[in-house]
């Protein structure tokens, strides 16, 4: 709380905890353009549906730009696609930023396997995947927000500039880390098994 009051010290800082009602009107007053990120320990969608029936109840609202995920309007399995016709179904007016596969998993969930065992753990085989930069997605986002009516009702999917296999992935951090770097291409419980494993044990840093 004190960085961003630093970095804006014309901004007001109110508390907000999206499991507690309570803090809403507070962090809802004089708001007409919401960012909303799920929460990655919120695995229940009902858990945002209380916000976004706040959201409603503001009649200033422009926009709810939800940062959700690439191809998820056909795939109902993560919390994202609730999350989205919750949104729609409020009848506020959206914009859902569907991006690729953040690159910066690589340096964050992926990162002990590597630091430590020098092998990439990704159960996709020869499947191509457009790593995108999450500096990209949050100008984009910016830009969304600042230009609230020209993005009403939409959808963006987005996407890095080239789509590569996790074979090129190794190679690229082999030459960036000075070290060979493998892809593991690991069968599915393998890799459920040891994400679960480093869930409590925190992430690593290349």
């Amino acid at each position: 709380m004190k960085r961003l009051t630093q970095l804006f010290p014309n901004a007001e800082a109110v508390l907000f905890d999206v499991t507690k009602p309570s803090t809403f009107p507070a962090a809802l007053q004089d708001v007409d353009r919401v960012f909303l990120m799920r929460p990655p320990h919120l695995g229940d969608p009902k858990a945002l549906k209380p916000l976004i029936d706040a959201l409603q109840k503001q009649k200033r609202i422009q926009l709810v730009s939800f940062l959700s995920l690439l191809g998820v309007e056909k795939n109902p399995i993560p919390p994202h696609h609730k999350i989205e016709q919750y949104i729609e179904q409020a009848g506020l007016p959206y914009c859902h930023i569907r991006p690729g596969f953040f690159m910066q998993n690589i340096s964050g969930v992926h990162a002990f396997e590597i630091q430590h065992f020098n092998r990439i753990v990704v159960p996709v085989r020869n499947a191509l995947t457009s790593f995108i930069d999450a500096q990209d997605i949050g100008e984009l986002t910016a830009r969304v927000l600042c230009e609230a009516h020209m993005h009403q009702n939409t959808s963006y999917s987005i996407t890095g500039a080239e789509a590569i296999d996790y074979w090129e992935v190794a190679e690229i951090l082999s030459q960036e880390l000075g070290r060979n770097i493998v892809y593991a291409n690991p069968k599915p419980s393998f890799a459920k098994k040891l994400l679960d494993q480093r869930s409590g044990a925190g992430e690593g840093v290349l």
